[in-house]
């Protein structure tokens, strides 16, 4: 499987229509996160495994797949939350839903019911390392120092370099930034970000710090 090819399907899709029409009447993704992650803390795992395992095991999900650019036009819907809900509605309003984009799918395919619509994939389906060096040559070049087959390093010696270039990552700049009107300040603040092969990197903590080690890892291997 290359970059842009769409996501293999294992049982039938469910959309509502059978083409491509959202299908409410599945459960709740927040429920199905409660039912399976939700317990009372400090709990020992019986195979004696940490939360590195999962957060590892993620990184290499994200290894062979990506499907988190979104389609255009855009389409927003909603995944529906329990009143109640300690996190998302702690106010009992019982009107609170978390809003998601719909993920980007091939443009020939959602057109019958012959022709469900298939999402597509951003990745490889080989442990490759392109969480870490990327399947884009543009982006990868950015990334490269082109000296001894190295990642480029930033002002900190075994650290990526900021985002001067403004790769397109996912994390949009603070939101009191838009408060306060500062438009310039905006489109600036995105050089703040470490540049990383995923554009959803400075999203989640864990996966920064991890794709850094690999990062300094490779360094190291090179240099030695």
């Amino acid at each position: 499987m290359y970059p842009g090819s769409r996501l293999f399907r294992q049982v039938p899709s469910a959309y509502l229509d059978g083409v491509y029409r959202m299908n409410y009447s599945m459960p709740s993704a927040r429920d199905l996160s409660n039912l399976v992650f939700k317990g009372p803390d400090g709990i020992r795992n019986s195979r004696n495994i940490t939360a590195m395992f999962a957060f590892f095991s993620q990184m290499v999900a994200y290894e062979i797949l990506q499907s988190t650019e979104v389609s255009c036009p855009l389409e927003m819907h909603h995944i529906a939350v329990e009143k109640c809900d300690p996190i998302f509605d702690p106010k009992c309003s019982g009107k609170t839903k978390i809003p998601f984009l719909r993920a980007q799918y091939d443009k020939s395919t959602g057109q019958g019911i012959n022709n469900p619509r298939e999402q597509i994939n951003h990745r490889t389906s080989w442990i490759d390392g392109s969480i870490l060096y990327s399947v884009q040559e543009p982006w990868l070049n950015i990334m490269r120092s082109f000296k001894n087959g190295t990642l480029r390093e930033g002002f900190m010696k075994g650290y990526p370099p900021l985002n001067a270039e403004r790769l397109p990552l996912i994390n949009p700049p603070p939101p009191q930034v838009h408060r306060n009107g500062v438009i310039e300040s905006a489109r600036a603040i995105v050089s703040i970000f470490v540049s990383l092969t995923v554009s959803y990197s400075d999203r989640e903590l864990f996966h920064l710090f991890n794709r850094r080690g690999w990062f300094e890892g490779e360094l190291a291997f090179l240099n030695e």
